[in-house]
């Protein structure tokens, strides 16, 4: 049974940057979906409606309105503080998130044989 979707509230710059993002043809395709996923939801469509649209599944529709809602605040503070950021503090909130795990290790003859084959 579906849960309540996460409320997106959206300011009027926020706004004119994720319909910018939404019909962008040089960003990612990942980031203009995502923008997208929220625009609709902005728009007032269910998450039912924007995966049956999107061709998603409802979850991960859930997903980025509550990503968004999460960072919304913080969205806020950089309207007021720094505008001319607002677009790249958008587009780190609609990125992917680091994958779990431990980063990878390389040793120093590892490092020395990438230089030699790169170099």
């Amino acid at each position: 049974m579906p849960g309540k979707a996460a409320k997106v509230r959206v300011s009027e710059r926020q706004w004119a940057v994720l319909q910018e993002l939404s019909r962008s043809r040089t960003v990612a395709k990942a980031i203009v979906q995502r923008a997208l996923i929220l625009v609709r939801g902005i728009q007032g469509l269910q998450n039912e409606q924007i995966a049956a649209e999107m061709g998603l599944i409802r979850r991960q529709v859930g997903v980025w309105r509550r990503r968004w809602r999460d960072a919304w605040e913080a969205l806020c503070v950089w309207v007021c503080t720094e505008p001319h950021q607002l677009r790249e503090a958008i587009l780190d909130v609609l990125s992917d998130a680091p994958l779990p795990g431990r980063p990878v290790k390389t040793t120093a003859d590892q490092d020395a044989h990438t230089v030699a084959v790169d170099g």
